[in-house]
């Protein structure tokens, strides 16, 4: 657990934080981030870590190519590189994948919310050395922890992979009523009017979520405010840690 006057610091900055955001566009909201994630170490994990190398696994292949052949052909060498349990856990992510594929939507969503969140909760201080890092799905897997971002985006893609629609997703960057920190979550719209259900790395009930206030949400598409998919607070060329995210997959494999 973090020390408490290590706690207040960061609460504070990230109140400053959030209130300059709530009067400037999505990069002030995105820069505010970070420093709420610090306080979210529920089941920090303290050891050393040496998070295993992911190589580059680009094969050239059409847009077309399903997941599962885009899967064994730029996977197979990989896992060959990775330690034993890690490449076990890359395995079983794919057969998650392609085993829901076709399985009805609340099945889908409840095994990759269930597959995340039994992966442990590490800071990028502590994985990376680093105050803000966003790990592809792979490097998630791979090293089995990461951190809010890190888990809602793993379960983004995952889902886009069993071909859940962009539009009905939504990365959330939210704030609890009853816990004094912030947060990111996935949220899962069945309607475009309609309020979404949360796949949250902290719950594996999967409902809606009163007691999260959405800042700002996002996909591959746009960003939006609360909630309110008709709204356009900017581009999600806009987040930094988006376009160096999007660099990353080009570079391992398969979105």
């Amino acid at each position: 657990m973090t020390r408490p006057s290590y706690r207040l610091t960061v609460l504070r900055g990230a109140f400053k934080g959030l209130l300059s955001a709530s009067r400037s566009p999505v990069k002030a909201l995105v820069a505010s981030f970070p420093l709420w994630c610090s306080v979210h170490a529920h089941s920090l994990e303290k050891h050393a870590t040496h998070p295993p190398h992911i190589p580059t696994t680009t094969v050239n292949l059409p847009a077309t190519t399903p997941f599962s052949e885009r899967s064994s052909l730029s996977i197979a060498r990989l896992l060959k590189s990775l330690p034993k349990q890690s490449a076990q856990r890359v395995r079983d992510w794919l057969r998650l994948v392609d085993q829901n594929r076709l399985r009805p939507m609340a099945t889908k969503l409840k095994a990759v919310n269930e597959f995340f969140n039994s992966l442990a909760y590490m800071t990028d201080q502590d994985m990376w050395n680093l105050e803000d890092y966003w790990a592809t799905p792979l490097e998630v897997i791979a090293n089995g922890k990461g951190d809010c971002e890190d888990l809602a985006i793993a379960k983004y893609f995952t889902l886009r992979a069993m071909g859940v629609s962009s539009q009905q997703l939504g990365i959330s960057y939210v704030k609890s009523y009853r816990l004094p920190t912030a947060h990111m979550v996935l949220d899962y719209y069945e309607s475009r009017e309609g309020r979404p259900v949360t796949l949250d790395n902290l719950d594996n009930n999967i409902r809606e979520r009163p007691d999260l206030n959405a800042i700002y949400s996002f996909n591959e598409d746009h960003v939006w405010a609360s909630h309110n998919r008709a709204s356009n607070v900017g581009s999600p060329s806009d987040i930094r840690h988006w376009l160096m995210l999007q660099e990353k997959l080009s570079d391992q494999l398969l979105f």
